[in-house]
């Protein structure tokens, strides 16, 4: 990706020296995004694409070239008209193209579409239905119903041109077609698409955990099989499903584990050093009266075989936990994303969850996010936690969230993409940036943190997680500010980690139309 030279860089951006991450370009301001999905994409010509997409309007698409500057600004009307039910799946790059993975879903069936989106124009390239899945006659409307009815995902490679769809159908008449997996190579064609013939009909529920993509060559994902027997205990399995390129079937082996854990919910990656799959999983303990931990795991594709390690974010942030808000349960934190380093050690991000209740409205309060280092066999070698309160309104977030924007983008809401924290690393630095009040920034080691609800008295901050406290200071990511406070759009993003830039949305309060706009910075 082409950058502008760095003493080039000290001329033209002098005046943002007081700044503490380097802002090195911004956009033009653009009125904030209407109720729908967002996400930022830096593609490999150098351009950056920012796609919004409302399934009830046309989807906006902006287009900036590679020195930063905005190229073309276009509307995309897709086919299909106005969706029922849209969700979007997914939004990534393929060969410097957006390809958006977005389904709909009726009474009958769910039908998968993508969408090619050019990088350079910004206009829609191709269109195309690529799945459809039959929907289970439905008797009565009960939770057991919902547990069979048939789910697609969508997965990509991090390191290729490659990504998969895997459906998982719950009731399908033939056992031995109860999970399809297709893998697609950077032409968006598809290399190989199969069922399974191993049967799993010994488990009536299939759920799916994660899956990850390993180039050209293969696709692996893990399942979970059970059968409810009562409240608090059930019969179940957990299977590693694997499709390689020339493969004519998708191979099911069910792997060792525990019947004492119900799994929950689960992310995948896989570690091109050590070759291995690391699993990510909350799982409730039936011995432990349902207690909900975290599962860190290694799969081994050539074996598939499995070890699995309880995880905690460690002794010490529970004793700063305990000093800063008093003596407790102690730190409650669940997974929300993992990030494998080039040490081999894994990052995991933390944060509290509680679901709330306020004059009638759902809603949910993040607190307290955590960021724990673990090497190889598990052991704890560095914890953080930054105290916050961020108000979630009006949906209900569950664990993995943040794993799952950064495949199918932000959803805008009542000012939710507001809040929540982003976390990076460049591989020497890594840091937390977030919005909240300056009086939560500057007393986070005390205890007195309010609940960030409102825009207009946030700031932009990032946390540096460096040294041995555990608690690190905020500073601002924008410059502290003489006027209105600068908020950013942190959930909506992309970091070029290589060229260490990272562009989100900056709020834009001052002139007669605010908005957003689109900032790179190098932190």
């Amino acid at each position: 990706m082409k950058r502008l030279p760095f003493f080039c860089l000290l001329i033209l951006f002098s005046s943002l020296s007081k700044a503490q991450f380097l802002q090195m370009a911004e956009g033009p301001v653009f009125p904030d995004p209407v109720p729908g999905i967002s996400r930022i994409l830096q593609l490999k010509n150098g351009n950056t694409m920012f796609v919004h997409i409302n399934p009830d309007t046309a989807w906006n698409i902006h287009v900036y070239d590679a020195k930063y500057k905005a190229k073309t600004e276009t509307n995309i009307e897709p086919a299909f008209g106005k969706l029922k039910a849209g969700n979007v799946e997914g939004i990534f790059e393929i060969n410097a193209d957006a390809v958006i993975l977005i389904s709909d879903k009726d009474e009958n069936a769910i039908l998968l579409y993508r969408l090619i989106i050019d990088g350079v124009t910004g206009k829609l390239k191709e269109e195309k239905q690529i799945a459809a899945l039959r929907l289970n006659p439905v008797k009565k409307a009960d939770q057991k119903t919902a547990l069979a009815q048939p789910e697609l995902h969508v997965r990509k490679d991090p390191n290729s041109e490659n990504y998969a769809v895997a459906i998982t159908s719950g009731l399908a008449s033939d056992s031995s077609k109860r999970i399809e997996i297709i893998l697609y190579g950077s032409d968006n064609k598809e290399i190989n698409r199969a069922f399974n013939t191993t049967s799993v009909e010994k488990y009536k529920y299939l759920k799916y955990v994660d899956m990850v993509v390993i180039g050209p060559g293969q696709v692996a994902a893990v399942l979970y099989g059970y059968n409810i027997k009562d409240r608090d205990d059930n019969e179940a399995a957990l299977f590693f499903a694997t499709l390689d390129k020339a493969a004519k079937t998708v191979a099911v082996k069910e792997m060792d584990f525990s019947n004492d854990l119900a799994i929950e919910r689960g992310i995948t990656r896989y570690d091109p050093q050590s070759k291995r799959i690391l699993m990510l999983t909350t799982a409730k303990v039936f011995s432990e009266s349902g207690k909900l931990n975290a599962y860190l795991g290694f799969i081994d594709p050539s074996t598939k075989t499995l070890l699995t390690n309880t995880i905690v974010p460690g002794e010490k942030l529970n004793n700063k936990y305990a000093e800063v808000f008093g003596k407790g349960p102690g730190y409650a934190g669940i997974p929300q994303d993992m990030f494998i380093n080039d040490n081999g050690t894994v990052t995991i991000l933390f944060e509290e969850m509680e679901v709330l209740k306020e004059k009638n409205a759902a809603g949910q309060s993040i607190r307290n996010m955590a960021v724990a280092t673990y090497d190889n066999e598990v052991e704890l070698k560095s914890s953080y936690f930054i105290p916050m309160d961020h108000y979630i309104a009006d949906i209900t977030l569950q664990s993995f969230y943040q794993s799952e924007r950064e495949t199918a983008g932000q959803q805008f809401l009542k000012d939710n993409q507001y809040r929540s924290g982003l976390y990076i690393s460049d591989g020497h630095n890594s840091f937390v940036i977030l919005n909240d009040s300056e009086l939560n920034a500057q007393a986070t080691s005390k205890g007195k943190v309010t609940r960030f609800k409102e825009t207009k008295d946030a700031d932009a901050f990032y946390y540096l997680l460096a040294g041995t406290g555990t608690v690190p200071s905020g500073q601002y990511v924008f410059g502290k500010p003489t006027g209105n406070h600068k908020t950013g759009v942190f959930s909506v993003f992309d970091y070029d980690r290589a060229n260490n830039v990272l562009v989100t949305l900056k709020t834009e309060k001052e002139g007669a139309h605010p908005g957003v706009k689109l900032v790179w910075l190098q932190p």
